[in-house]
């Protein structure tokens, strides 16, 4: 007779205060797009509490740039300090990814584009911004 293991599924907590909000998966109506309707320079993703699954840009700048990552609830003045900084090539697009569960961000999340790496400096409306996130739900 043969006998086959009980498949078991384990989820995973990073980070004090948030547990895994979906134990059984993300629902089928998640994730959430946050996506631009016109060429801007930055984008207000999520207010409050969500994980960020990841990002693509579209950068239809004539010179590179930086696009800059934030916990926020809207756009840090110019000088502010990123939590992720990525730098994009001219006229391409870029995409980022959290995988498996995604990057916690606890009081929002903003994208910008920027033209100096290690602080903000918010350039010009040049780029399409598509975020895939899902709001902290307890």
């Amino acid at each position: 007779m043969n006998t086959f293991p009980t498949e078991t599924f384990e989820t995973t907590s990073y980070g004090l205060g948030h547990p895994q909000p979906y134990p059984f998966g993300i629902p089928e109506e998640l994730p959430h797009s946050a996506f631009s309707l016109a060429l801007e320079a930055s984008h207000i993703v999520c207010s409050g509490a969500c994980r960020v699954l990841g990002f693509s840009v579209s950068n239809t700048k004539a010179s590179g740039q930086f696009i800059q990552v934030f916990d926020a609830t809207a756009l840090p003045a110019n000088g502010a300090i990123p939590l992720i900084s990525i730098d994009i090539a001219t006229v391409v697009a870029k995409v980022v990814t959290w995988n498996p569960y995604g990057r916690w961000f606890d009081r929002g999340c903003v994208i910008s584009n920027s033209t100096t790496q290690g602080s903000l400096t918010v350039g010009s409306a040049d780029c399409l911004f598509d975020v895939q996130y899902v709001p902290q739900v307890i």
